[in-house]
């Protein structure tokens, strides 16, 4: 007995609907996988991502001297010229303060870096 060309047809269409449903039930899959992945990755850097974000915040709310002094790559030239122009004896006094501690930074800093050799 031949195959009738409706027989055919019908079995074409059945194996897309078929191949229809499995592609859709492996989408539902990847979906519930990936979301559960994502919870896992947000619940465990959560805190880390609050904590540079909060890092950024005080960073931009940083006043004073510090932004010049990283700015100029540790050239306290700009400090000098700032304590020049200070009128009162308290402002030149804690500009000699920070001058000296931009120094004792420097040296720290200087120690903490590996030397190339």
């Amino acid at each position: 007995m031949p195959v009738t060309l409706s027989a055919k047809i019908s079995a074409l269409v059945a194996g897309v609907l078929a191949l229809a449903v499995l592609s859709a039930g492996v989408a539902v899959f990847s979906s519930h996988r990936l979301t559960g992945l994502m919870d896992h990755m947000v619940a465990e850097n959560l805190s880390s991502i609050k904590a540079a974000d909060e890092l950024v915040i005080a960073a931009a709310r940083t006043a004073g001297p510090c932004p010049y002094y990283i700015l100029s790559k540790g050239d306290l030239t700009w400090l000098e010229e700032v304590g020049r122009e200070g009128s009162t004896s308290g402002a030149a006094s804690l500009l000699a303060r920070a001058g000296e501690d931009f120094t004792r930074l420097q040296a720290a800093i200087d120690q903490q870096l590996p030397t190339t050799s």
